[in-house]
């Protein structure tokens, strides 16, 4: 079709020119009258249409493609001296601040075409049944490899979001089959304005982003890891969420207070790790029954002291490489989480353990030996803070939990009676209708209802965000609480024993599962590797 199309501009093309230029007229004020007579024949054989068509079919691709590079490379020339580019894959963990701002100085064009996308961050109070009083928000950008333009501080700049091929010249940190999974082809900002030098847009990028992340300062901003499977990961943000307080998270005593100086020592005392040799990074193992705050602890902590949160899954890693790839690109000033280690390692290792089938190699993951070697911190990024959660800590190894390796370890388990009076009356003392003496003598009989190392935080929460729902009144008196402390407190823990029998079976289902999901997993790869 290009093909045809180009032949056929050329014969036009051809055409008009010689019929112009072959002219009686043209030809005597080019070469003379007395010439024309020995030139007849070539004035025929140009006026022959039919040898006309012959020559463009013959050198018209050529021509036109010819041409073509010759325009492109002239573009390019003057583009290279007189524009600076800069091009974002949106994979990569700039792109959402970027995209952030780019989408604002959109909103204020007035433009006919753009493409638009639900902006989560900016629809948090947003009804959609219809009945709020704001309207939805959307982030909109240029449409698909088309160009935008927008003026920010009196430099004007042009955004092309680009696909394909165009996008190639940004080195994706996501394959092909990822992108095909995971959200289709390859796409990339390119931000473009004039210039000589590509560190002033490499600046104002810096400006844009500042912006993003003062506008989220009172935001918790949770990164994801991506693997490639060959080595390779990247990180991105994942989710922003409210910052929560550590007030929030009811601990035994001190323990909390105790945490954050500790943290606080280590991040005050990098010079002494650096005159003594030792990498500088600090670990902590939280370990504990389900339910107890390990998570939520961490979460809290990465909120108080201005830290981001990376969270990642170690059943999810298939190399050591990719391991070591991940904690050496940790994004700046973020805590690193390793949830529910004592779960992935019973999983992997016994997955290491299955005897391998149809030519398999045996499942890919992390090994133990990989393991150990990240929590000795040479490949972690300096200032690293890592948080591993447990339930069961048997099943970790000795070396594993090694000084050096790990700093601290804290054991968060079911709640003592400081932490189940001090929730009953955050959720209830403020709105309590009575005297003091009266709320101590309920808050008596509630350390007599439920026993010391019983009930998580979490399950205890449960209960009373389900009790303070069915009140119905603003204020409480005595009267209303005797219905929680006679007759839904008891039903309540023989109700938490089942589901926690019930949960023991759905964890070794589960480890199944995934073990055999590895297992398959592996030996998909190994039948593409043979293909």
């Amino acid at each position: 079709m290009v093909e045809g199309y180009s032949v056929l501009n050329t014969f036009q093309l051809l055409s008009t020119l010689l019929h112009r230029f072959v002219g009686e007229s043209f030809m005597a004020s080019w070469v003379g009258p007395q010439w024309i007579s020995k030139f007849a024949w070539l004035i025929a054989l140009l006026e022959n249409e039919a040898m006309l068509m012959g020559i463009s079919l013959t050198f018209g691709p050529a021509l036109m493609k010819y041409l073509s590079n010759s325009y492109y490379r002239i573009e390019n020339f003057i583009t290279s001296r007189l524009y600076v580019t800069i091009e974002v894959d949106e994979m990569d963990i700039i792109h959402t601040p970027i995209s952030k701002f780019i989408s604002q100085e959109i909103k204020k064009l007035d433009i006919k075409e753009a493409q638009a996308s639900y902006d989560h961050d900016a629809n948090e109070d947003y009804n959609h049944r219809g009945n709020s009083s704001r309207a939805p928000a959307f982030q909109l950008h240029p449409l698909l490899n088309n160009q935008i333009k927008f003026k920010y501080k009196g430099k004007t700049f042009w955004i092309n979001r680009v696909t394909g091929d165009e996008a190639g010249k940004v080195k994706s940190k996501m394959t092909n089959f990822e992108r095909m999974i995971f959200g289709g082809e390859k796409v990339s900002f390119r931000v473009v304005t004039r210039g000589s030098n590509v560190r002033i847009l490499k600046e104002y990028l810096a400006l844009w982003m500042e912006d993003y992340y003062k506008s989220h300062a009172d935001k918790l901003v949770v990164y994801k890891c991506v693997h490639d499977g060959k080595g390779a990961c990247h990180w991105s943000e994942n989710a922003t969420k409210d910052a929560r307080s550590l007030d929030t998270v009811i601990l035994k005593q001190q323990l909390k207070e105790n945490i954050v100086k500790d943290i606080n020592y280590f991040l005050d005392h990098k010079e002494w790790y650096a005159d003594k040799g030792i990498p500088y990074r600090h670990g902590f193992l939280l370990k504990g029954p389900p339910g107890t705050g390990k998570t939520s602890v961490v979460r809290s902590l990465a909120s108080t002291l201005g830290k981001g949160l990376a969270v990642v899954n170690l059943t999810n890693i298939t190399s050591d490489e990719e391991l070591t790839a991940m904690v050496s690109t940790l994004p700046h000033d973020t805590f690193l989480l390793m949830e529910d280690v004592d779960h992935c390692l019973k999983v992997i290792e016994k997955a290491a353990a299955t005897k391998p089938t149809d030519g398999a190699l045996g499942p890919k993951n992390v090994t133990l030996p990989g393991l150990l070697s990240m929590l000795d911190g040479y490949d972690m990024r300096d200032g690293t803070v890592f948080f591993m959660t447990c339930n069961d800590e048997s099943a970790l190894p000795a070396v594993m939990k090694r000084r050096g390796r790990v700093d601290q370890e804290i054991t968060l388990d079911y709640a003592d009676e400081y932490q189940i009076v001090t929730m009953f009356e955050r959720f209830f003392k403020s709105v309590y209708h009575g005297s003091d003496d009266t709320w101590q003598t309920i808050c008596d009989r509630l350390k007599k209802c439920i026993p010391t190392g019983t009930i998580a935080t979490a399950e205890l929460q449960g209960l009373f965000l389900d009790f303070s729902f069915s009140l119905q009144r603003e204020k409480i008196t005595k009267a209303a609480f005797d219905d929680l402390l006679d007759n839904r407190i008891q039903p309540f823990l023989d109700q938490i024993k089942e589901s926690r029998e019930i949960s023991q079976t759905d964890r070794e289902q589960k480890l199944t599962f995934l073990t055999n999901r590895m297992l398959k997993k592996k030996k998909e790869d190994s039948n593409s590797d043979d293909d």
